[in-house]
């Protein structure tokens, strides 16, 4: 899980950084500004606090009211997390609710209780439901307001954090002011402390509500990757999004009712979403990349000239190529769907297609291992080698060598790989570099002699009848004639 999470640091390393420097710009200034209050300016004899108060009692007041701002900030990260739809739509209502009623729950006021903010995302979430809902619309609502959705979901969080960021930085500067001994005044070294510990405290807060954020909408999208396959079933779709919407629901009223009891349910949430964060991502990632990518780069036209070889090879194999001497003249990332072998596959995990004229090699880097698997298809398998092209992507596959399967209509697979449409201009290359069949011309080629089959017989059948009918014209005239 680390090393997808620096994995994914390092992709968007300008975002965070720029994100840290806003908290950390806040918490010097904002925080103590937004709320009238100076910690240099600040004496200690303004505390109700008696002088025997220790350093624990210290870290006491620290801890209490922190948690405290972040109960009432930081428990919908979560929810949002899960449903960023259904959860600020809900948290909105809630908000506006709280307001005309003379705001008799202690909650945090967001932007999602804004009635034009409101509006706007009960639109999308009517609009996002019933595409997603639909097995035949369910995966154009995915790659299309799946991801609005998803970032909407992360601006929120980030406008949570930064407002956050204010009443941590003061509650932490007030705690630190009331236990201070009345005796004496805070000096230069203790402003230094009060200041480092709020800048610390506010923005570490602040990145845990992104990084939660990311892992735990991992999970989701990974899960509605994983519900598509089970779209033959009628109606799983609607019962899979109203469950996520309940549960979105439940955990914003949990939060609003009791603060602390919606942070020990978040981070119950947050360790099962660690524990299937790594399966979550590689379906998100295969989404994302056979699905979502292409799609909008079908609109804009697929590249004709889109490099066969990616720059995106992982060092550890792109070292195993140059250990074996391998030349790279196709280098394409595959996810298998099916695997029929010795060794376990993982569905929809990260394979890289290396091959020449020479050979065929799916290359896959061990997760915390110096090895790397390989599968050779024509070492392992006796039966041909097939690329077609489906709807969204272009399938590698192998029939199961059973004499009985190859009969049937729809023979089952021994292994079935897909890679993304945007080598549509430069499948007859690929085609020339490994070898493979291009199952669309044979499946059209079998239609074919099916065809002349089918005529044949039809002929074979009309001149039978015809030399019937002829036979029994002749046994007429004769019968005529006697």
């Amino acid at each position: 899980m680390m090393n997808i999470l620096l994995e994914e640091y390092k992709k968007h390393k300008k975002f965070v950084l720029f994100y840290v420097c806003l908290c950390v710009f806040l918490a010097f200034f904002c925080g103590p500004f937004l709320n009238d209050y100076m910690p240099v300016s600040v004496k200690a004899s303004t505390t109700t606090l008696s002088g025997e108060e220790t350093i624990s009692s210290l870290a006491t007041q620290i801890l209490g009211n922190s948690v405290s701002e972040i109960a009432g900030g930081y428990s919908s990260v979560v929810a949002v997390s899960c449903e960023p739809f259904t959860a600020l739509l809900f948290l909105g209502i809630v908000e506006n609710i709280n307001r005309l009623c003379g705001s008799p729950l202690h909650m945090t006021e967001t932007p999602a209780g804004n009635p034009i903010v409101l509006i706007v995302i009960a639109v999308f979430f009517v609009a996002s439901k019933l595409m997603k809902s639909n097995e035949t619309t369910q995966v154009f609502g995915i790659i299309t307001l799946g991801e609005l959705e998803k970032y909407l979901g992360l601006v929120f969080i980030l406008v949570l954090g930064v407002l956050n960021v204010t009443g941590i930085a003061t509650g932490v500067v007030n705690a630190v002011v009331s236990a201070a001994s009345p005796e004496t005044a805070l000096t230069a070294g203790t402003d230094a402390v009060v200041t480092g510990l709020t800048v610390a405290w506010s923005v570490f807060m602040a990145i845990v509500s992104l990084v939660v954020y990311v892992v735990i909408k991992t999970v989701m999208s990974g899960l509605d990757v994983i519900q598509v396959s089970l779209s033959f079933i009628p109606g799983s779709a609607f019962f899979f999004e109203t469950i996520k919407s309940l549960f979105a629901i439940f955990m914003v009223t949990i939060n609003v009712i009791c603060p602390p009891l919606g942070v020990a349910f978040n981070i119950i949430v947050f360790i099962i979403g660690c524990i299937l964060f790594r399966i979550c991502y590689n379906a998100t990632r295969y989404f994302h990349s056979v699905y979502f990518r292409p799609l909008f780069k079908r609109i804009k036209g697929f590249d004709p000239h889109i490099l066969l070889v990616s720059p995106k090879l992982p060092k550890r194999i792109r070292k195993y190529c140059e250990a074996q001497e391998i030349n790279k003249q196709l280098v394409v990332p595959v996810y298998p769907l099916k695997y029929v072998g010795e060794e376990k596959v993982k569905k929809y995990d990260r394979w890289w297609w290396v091959a020449n004229t020479d050979q065929n090699l799916f290359l896959h880097k061990r997760a915390g291992k110096k090895r790397v698997r390989k599968i050779n298809f024509e070492n392992t398998y006796t039966q041909p080698v097939y690329i077609r092209k489906g709807l969204w992507y272009y399938e590698i596959f192998s029939f199961l060598p059973d004499e009985k399967n190859l009969a049937k209509k729809f023979p089952k697979k021994e292994f079935s790989f897909v890679f993304s449409l945007e080598y549509f201009y430069r499948i007859e290359d690929i085609l020339k570099i490994t070898g493979y069949e291009d199952y669309t011309i044979i499946r059209e080629n079998g239609k074919f002699t099916k065809k002349q089959r089918r005529e044949e017989k039809r002929a074979r059948r009309k001149e039978a009848f015809i030399q019937k009918l002829e036979t029994l014209r002749i046994g007429k005239q004769k019968d005529e004639q006697e």
